[in-house]
């Protein structure tokens, strides 16, 4: 069939964070920087620790502005929501991937954000920035 050679679309966010109140002693600049993880359930990778992301979505207009769906699936996952913009920006590129399996798994192709973010104690997002910055 057509649609079997091309990929299935995919968004993945990988959040940054610090705590705010935490300090490096050495420069009194930045504190450690953690990076949130889920484990996946179901699917692709089930079983394992990742990032937040998932299958891009044709109703929301993602495949024009995977930004969209990075969103969708990082508040669906985790219930931080991220600005558009400030998701758009932190876009990094594409990852594809293929399988030795391919008539059974179709190639992927990843749309791969970096979102740094400071939270509050409840979750809340405030001062979003790019991970470069």
């Amino acid at each position: 069939k057509p649609e079997d050679d091309v990929p299935v679309e995919f968004s993945l966010a990988v959040i940054l964070s610090k705590d705010p109140n935490e300090r490096n002693i050495i420069d009194d600049k930045k504190s450690n920087i953690r990076i949130l993880l889920g484990k996946k359930l179901r699917g692709f990778g089930q079983g394992f620790y990742n990032c937040f992301g998932g299958k891009l979505e044709k109703t929301n207009d993602e495949y024009n502005n995977p930004a969209r769906g990075a969103i969708r699936e990082v508040r669906e996952e985790t219930g931080i929501h991220v600005p558009l913009s400030q998701m758009e920006k932190s876009y990094v590129g594409q990852i594809h991937f293929t399988f030795e399996d391919w008539k059974d798994n179709r190639a992927m192709k990843m749309h791969l954000f970096c979102v740094f973010v400071n939270l509050l104690e409840d979750g809340d997002v405030i001062n979003e920035q790019q991970c470069n910055e």
